[in-house]
């Protein structure tokens, strides 16, 4: 790929896993851009970093953005928690000082979307959410902003994976074993790519032929399939995905649509912010064709980096918006003060933040006491979501979330704390202190 870069970002049983990443011309230290992580598809079994279609390559001028493609290790030679790893490290990398000399300090380590198509969605979403990195014995890696997986696996345990297709429907014939034997060898040599007009590239079409997924990833491993399923973990509350933005075909029959489905509908079900795009008629790898430019998922992207990635701008307001409501007593009106002293969003959110508590509140309780338990914000999400909304007659999804940030509510609040003189404390009705997730 012409413009890109490549840069060896790991090195795992002896295997050089790389990277390649293309910057904007605007970008520089003083115009940092932001960074789009696109990981591969081909079942974990094959592919490259280099199967980067038009809309990516267009990506870094068309919308200013940093394109890092990023390899990992195939299987069967490597098992999920190998691949784990590989796409934990090339996180770390992207956040390091390392990858910020690369680039001459033109990226914004701040802002990380991550995105793939089929199984590379399926590692884009397992990022996003921390899935399957304890089963692993890994810690997750630092989340992203957000995630748009394209036609992605996000179940393996799906009846499209375990159930036996002789033949797979567009491939129309047998694929006899021979002529992958030497790729589905687990002894054979660890690899972190396969070219594409490779014999390998018959690996994902006789998995599904013969039902092989959990077995070529998971053997001898231990772990059972189900810790890399997207939607019951996010079902289940103990995981959630940052904003999301799926697209997927209808007529999708190398990864069934029902695989972004299940997710999207648990995300709905945990309020979570998610977007879908179905594509009537339309198949998997459509985007291979130039005319799907995909402007909508990435300007998608581009909004995101404008709602949330604003860290420095948080961080330098902070000690106004707490000058401004000590002078206002944190009194009920501070909404419509804040509304009337900004229309900037993140300002407006610090000044909201601390609205709600003081409303839940006793005179004699201290900040200290905030201090330590932001769930007392969580109490009042959903009336006070609907409020701001019909106050600042706006859409409140970035605003939402940066109110809700448990960051910068303990940093303000602790300002906060640090202005006022303790004195005694009061408990916290139970109603408040069992509630600790957002609605």
């Amino acid at each position: 790929m012409t413009d890109f870069k490549t840069v060896v970002f790991a090195q795992h049983d002896g295997v050089d896993i790389a990277l390649d990443y293309k910057l904007p011309k605007s970008a520089g230290p003083d115009h940092k851009a932001p960074i789009l992580l696109w990981f591969h598809g081909g079942g974990l079994l094959q592919g490259t970093r280099t199967c980067a279609w038009s809309h990516l390559v267009s990506a870094p001028e068309k919308h200013g953005l940093c394109l890092v493609t990023a390899d990992y290790r195939l299987a069967p030679q490597t098992r999920m928690p190998g691949i784990m790893a590989d796409i934990k490290a090339v996180m770390d990398y992207l956040g390091s000082p390392a990858f910020l000399s690369e680039t001459n300090h033109a990226v914004d380590q701040s802002k990380i979307v991550v995105s793939g198509g089929s199984a590379g969605g399926w590692l884009a979403l397992l990022v996003a959410s921390g899935i399957g990195f304890e089963a692993c014995g890994l810690e997750p890696p630092a989340k992203p902003l957000a995630v748009a997986p394209l036609y992605p696996m996000t179940d393996i345990t799906d009846r499209f994976f375990t159930t036996k297709q002789h033949p797979v429907s567009y491939i129309k014939r047998i694929i006899d074993h021979a002529e992958v034997a030497p790729y589905l060898d687990p002894k054979a040599p660890q690899s972190s790519w396969s070219a594409l007009d490779s014999p390998r590239s018959k690996c994902y079409p006789y998995m599904v032929q013969e039902s092989l997924e959990q077995e070529l990833l998971l053997d001898c491993t231990g772990i059972p399939p189900e810790a890399f399923s997207i939607a019951p973990a996010i079902a289940s509350g103990q995981f959630s995905l940052p904003p999301s933005y799926f697209v997927h075909g209808t007529i999708d029959d190398k990864v069934p649509i029902r695989q972004s489905q299940d997710v999207v509908d648990a995300c709905k079900a945990k309020g979570l912010d998610v977007t879908f795009e179905v594509l009537e008629g339309v198949d998997h790898l459509f985007d291979m064709d130039a005319k799907y430019t995909l402007d909508g998922i990435t300007g998608h992207k581009t909004q995101i980096f404008h709602d949330l990635g604003e860290e420095v701008y948080l961080t330098a307001s902070i000690p106004k918006a707490c000058d401004l409501l000590e002078e206002m007593s944190l009194s009920k009106n501070v909404l419509s003060c804040a509304i009337s002293l900004s229309r900037n969003a993140t300002f407006c959110s610090l000044l909201l933040l601390v609205w709600p508590l003081k409303s839940l509140a006793h005179d004699d309780w201290t900040y200290e006491n905030l201090t330590s338990s932001p769930v007392l914000a969580l109490e009042v999400t959903s009336s006070f979501r609907r409020r701001v909304e019909s106050e600042l007659e706006m859409p409140t999804v970035a605003l939402v979330r940066l109110i809700w940030s448990a960051s910068a509510y303990r940093v303000i609040a602790h300002q906060l704390a640090r202005r006022r003189s303790a004195s005694s404390v009061a408990p916290f009705p139970p109603s408040i202190t069992q509630n600790t997730e957002p609605g």
